[in-house]
């Protein structure tokens, strides 16, 4: 098992695929910068995990790999220098670069499903929050707030008032349940703040979709029980 972890994290840094996903301006950045976090933190990687740290919060502007894909393919239409043949990675740092300071993440936001990838996104930062947290990580991106004052914390705040019904979504979705259940009770205990449980169980008043068993069925009960 960890000789195959090592050989997929070699190839994950040698591969266009890798450059182009953690790379990438939406949500794909964060979901491959968790998935190889957790790669690293089982491995035991400090450098490797110190990198896809650095990379998570500030804006970035690097060439990880030997890439040969396009500018364009690499979906970072602002990357400062390029004349669109750019090669490398050009990319928005989850935290820093697409997390505004209110909380909103616009990538999301402007999609077709705007609810559903908002709050799949958040599911991906709350991912990449506690893996950093793991001993051979050390660095708390839940604790972190960027140069612009975005942080992990902020997009779930932006997002409760929505889920609670005190304010109406005006974008276009597909889907309006925001299920963000689990990261409510996840908040409770990183953040140490009993109000993230109060409105927790406010949603479990109406359900939760993503479990069968309602709220009551959904794994965050075990992962992060009340007090």
């Amino acid at each position: 098992m960890v000789d195959w972890l090592r050989q997929w994290s070699a190839w994950l840094r040698s591969t266009p695929f890798s450059t182009w996903a953690c790379n990438y301006r939406n949500n794909h950045n964060a979901a491959c910068r968790a998935s190889w976090l957790a790669v690293a933190a089982w491995l035991g990687d400090k450098t490797l995990a110190s990198e896809l740290i650095a990379g998570a919060k500030e804006r970035q502007w690097t060439n990880t790999t030997n890439s040969s894909l396009p500018y364009q393919q690499l979906g970072a239409p602002d990357c400062p220098g390029c004349d669109g043949a750019c090669t490398g990675s050009c990319g928005q740092a989850p935290i820093g670069g697409q997390i505004w300071r209110d909380g909103e993440l616009p990538d999301e936001a402007g999609r077709v499903n705007s609810v559903g990838y908002t709050v799949a996104e958040l599911g991906n930062l709350f991912t990449l929050g506690q893996l950093s947290r793991h001993p051979d990580v050390g660095d708390d991106l839940f604790a972190y707030v960027s140069a612009n004052g975005s942080s992990i914390r902020a997009a779930l705040d932006h997002l409760v008032p929505y889920a609670l019904g005190q304010k109406s979504w005006t974008r276009h979705t597909e889907t309006t349940r925001f299920e963000i259940y689990p990261q409510l009770r996840q908040a409770a205990a990183v953040f140490g703040n009993r109000s993230y449980t109060q409105w927790a169980g406010r949603i479990a008043a109406t359900g939760c979709a993503s479990s069968s068993g309602g709220c009551a069925g959904d794994a965050s009960v075990l992962w992060w029980p009340e007090d």
